[in-house]
């Protein structure tokens, strides 16, 4: 054993031992070994070790969790982790341990002067189980780098052996069975016969480098999470929160008592792992103990918080829904839930809000409609779009809701003042097709709409909010933490529409510009990718220009005197006009138009989904595409402002 091999060992008992203080940081690693005696040179490599697993959340880990394996579920029991999946009428197995899985010896040299800590990167051994009937078909494989390719890994067979399928849970192997070597078989023969076989139940080279990268992290936080470990205790009506560490993920665990996350209630002992960079806010309105492991920013328990008026909220909502059942009972009219519109600046909290209260009404047993007209900011679909879906499922704690079926109109711009005529079609265009629709789902109409607005409140933004307020017909406005928006619109809107102002929560920060751009970019990969827990795989293909047809909306404004003699100005805001292809339109998105043709159809028809172009080559005179499925649905594919550089396209 080489000396980083040693302060592995040393670092590990030294870190378990240490269980007076509940909280170790890695910097008290190196008052621990002063304490111990230990020589210079180890000491210099135990700074190099600890280095090493710094740089591995930095640089390698990236902040992210470990990878899922697609077609397996994942079940993890302190350094054991074990994946099965049904394949046909097998069952697969696949169990790895990681502890002894980080070679320290192939990354360290055993001078002291070196400078830069490697990346330990875990290559457990791991066994394969495949039982169909009453046997189970067993390998024993090694994880083995590629020659020249760089972070790329294959299997190779060192034991296999038939055995009698696990019994009542029994999954040792009776001792009689004999096991054969796979070092001894011929190359060819061990690829035709083993690596075939695997690769057809998915055990192949990406199978491969997913479980290195799922190792390298399970053994990473296995190895370091216990020097990051807080509780708090929260009384009746308390709220914790906290945000996440700039490279780090926290895992955040109901130890006991009730809590929710924005609405959604949480699971008593179940880990939810929220990204770096998280804003979170725990809330109990009775008692709760918390637990959270990884690396914070901040975290504290606020003891006055709005959850409060935001129940009296749900509670006066759902008083108008039965008292409107009540009212249609045994008449043919179909009851119409309330409508309810948040207004207010920038960074007070309307999302937020919009999804406690979305989370309220389904616990409540109804189903609301989410109706998201910040086209910047958007909850639903990308940026520069105004859209609704039926909410029938509380939101993921860490994901937010699910974005099935949602009705999108593409705005193309991240602000309403790009184009305010455009805006103000398309959320009335909206608000049309969302009454026509309802009319056929009474779940859908009782439920109500919950309607999120952009921050834009002054001059135009006001007009914005009033012409939306009457567009979507509604009977609520909730104003958060703007008391002359408030005052203004009480002389502008009619009687009939209750209007509450709300204080903004206490744990609501300012974003930046270059915040909310990051949070842009985010959304646009989530569409295309999906998220950690439910991974998407798009497809990227040429498509050549003379199969689709571009277009935008909006044209520039010609002068009166240009104009015929009695012709009159047409809205060119609205207007839809055909673009030719350039490099110009590389990174933007697009929208798969529901309409045949570039007309004005194109502003009444929700679209089919958005591709990102990522290349254009005019010689070719074709433009490849990023998109969800591996054809086009339409050939009117309609131009947006929002530009994303793709970074994870491999062709």
């Amino acid at each position: 054993m080489n000396t980083a091999s040693l302060v592995r060992s040393l670092t590990r008992v030294a870190l378990r031992s240490t269980n007076v203080v509940k909280m170790v940081s890695p910097r008290h690693f190196s008052q621990t070994a002063k304490v111990m005696s230990v020589t210079p040179e180890l000491q210099q490599a135990l700074n190099r070790e600890i280095e090493a697993e710094q740089q591995l959340s930095k640089d390698n880990l990236q902040g992210a969790v470990a990878p899922t394996f697609p077609g397996f579920a994942v079940t993890t029991k302190e350094a054991e982790v074990r994946l099965t999946k049904k394949n046909g009428n097998e069952d697969i197995l696949v169990v790895f341990n990681v502890n002894h899985s980080v070679d320290m010896d192939e990354g360290f040299d055993d001078e002291p002067s070196q400078a830069v800590a490697p990346v330990p990167v875990a290559l457990p051994p791991f066994t394969v189980e495949i039982t169909k009937g009453d046997q189970r078909l067993c390998f024993h494989l090694e994880l083995v780098p590629v020659d020249d390719q760089p972070d790329e890994y294959d299997f190779r067979v060192e034991e296999f052996y038939v055995a009698p399928s696990a019994n009542n849970g029994n999954e040792d192997v009776p001792s009689e069975v004999y096991a054969s070597s796979g070092k001894y078989i011929d190359p060819d023969l061990h690829d035709l016969l083993f690596v075939r076989y695997l690769e057809e139940r998915g055990l192949d080279a990406r199978f491969c480098k997913t479980l290195v990268a799922y190792a390298t992290h399970y053994e990473h936080s296995q190895y370091m999470s216990e020097e990051q470990v807080q509780e708090f205790k929260l009384k009746e009506n308390c709220e914790l929160r906290f945000a996440a560490g700039e490279d780090s993920d926290v895992c955040l665990e109901l130890v006991n008592g009730y809590a929710e996350i924005f609405g959604t209630q949480l699971i008593l002992n179940k880990k939810y792992i929220f990204p770096a960079k998280s804003r979170v806010a725990v809330f109990t309105f009775t008692s709760a103990t918390i637990e959270l492991v990884g690396a914070t920013e901040s975290a504290y328990v606020a003891e006055t918080t709005p959850m409060i008026i935001y129940l009296n909220i749900h509670a006066a909502m759902e008083e108008v829904r039965k008292k409107r059942e009540e009212q249609a009972f045994n008449t043919s009219n179909k009851p119409k839930g309330p409508r309810l519109l948040l207004v207010g600046p920038t960074d007070v909290g309307k999302s937020t809000v919009s999804r406690i209260l979305c989370n309220y009404s389904v616990r409540q047993g109804r189903s609301p409609i989410f109706v998201e007209l910040d086209v910047g900011q958007n909850n639903i679909s990308v940026p520069g779009t105004v859209a609704a879906v039926l909410v029938q499922k509380t939101a993921d704690v860490v994901d937010s809701f699910e974005r099935n079926s949602p009705l999108v109109y593409n705005f193309g711009h991240t602000s309403p003042s790009k184009n305010l005529s455009l805006y103000e079609a398309l959320f009335k265009q909206l608000a049309s097709t969302i009454n026509s629709q309802i009319q056929e789902n009474d779940e859908a109409k009782i439920g109500g709409m919950i309607i999120n607005t952009c921050g834009w409140v002054d001059g135009e933004g006001y007009k914005c909010i009033v012409k939306a307020a009457s567009a979507f017909e509604v009977d609520v406005v909730i104003v958060l933490d703007h008391e002359r928006l408030y005052s203004d619109l009480s002389k502008e809107l009619p009687e009939f529409v209750r209007l509450t102002h709300v204080p903004k929560s206490g744990g609501v920060e300012q974003r930046t510009t270059q915040i909310r751009a990051k949070m842009r970019g985010e959304n646009v990969h989530r569409y295309f990718y999906g998220t950690r827990s439910n991974n998407l795989y798009p497809f990227t293909f040429d498509v050549p220009f003379d199969d689709v047809t571009l277009c935008k909306v909006g044209a520039e404004q010609l002068p009166d005197s240009c104009l015929p003699f009695g012709m009159e100005v047409e809205n060119h805001e609205t207007k839809v006009v055909v673009m030719e292809p350039s490099v110009d339109i590389k990174h933007h998105l697009f929208a798969f138009s529901r309409s045949q043709k570039p007309d004005e159809t194109v502003l009444k028809e929700a679209v089919h989904g958005f591709c990102l172009v990522t290349e254009v080559d005019m010689e070719k005179r074709t433009m490849t595409l990023l998109c969800p499925q591996n054809t086009i649905p339409s050939k009117t594919l309609v131009y947006s402002e929002v530009t994303h550089l793709d970074d994870q396209i491999k062709r």
